[in-house]
């Protein structure tokens, strides 16, 4: 069925008009392909960030609320972030 496509293609002379179609596809489909990845190492570079932002906003409020920033709040603090880091995997494989 292949080999017979190809033959009507070569007895047909539409060779050029191929190419250019297989090209203009092929075009289209990078064009895809380099959207996915910027998405993917975007949304890859929020899902490392996104712990140290909310740690740093978290001791930003309390800071601003008048609160005392000991090293036992921070302490705390740091460990709720570990633990979201430690659970990420569990969250996006299952999404």
């Amino acid at each position: 069925m292949v080999l017979s496509g190809i033959i009507l293609i070569k007895m047909s002379t539409w060779e050029l008009p191929f190419i250019n179609l297989i090209g203009k596809v092929r075009a289209d489909e990078i064009g895809i392909i380099r959207k996915k990845a910027l998405l993917h190492g975007f949304l890859n570079t929020l899902l490392q960030a996104t712990p140290k932002l909310a740690l740093f906003a978290t001791l930003l409020v309390y800071i601003l609320q008048g609160n005392a920033l000991d090293a036992e709040t921070v302490r705390h603090n740091i460990h709720f972030a570990n633990v979201q880091i430690l659970f990420r995997p569990i969250v996006y494989n299952n999404s």
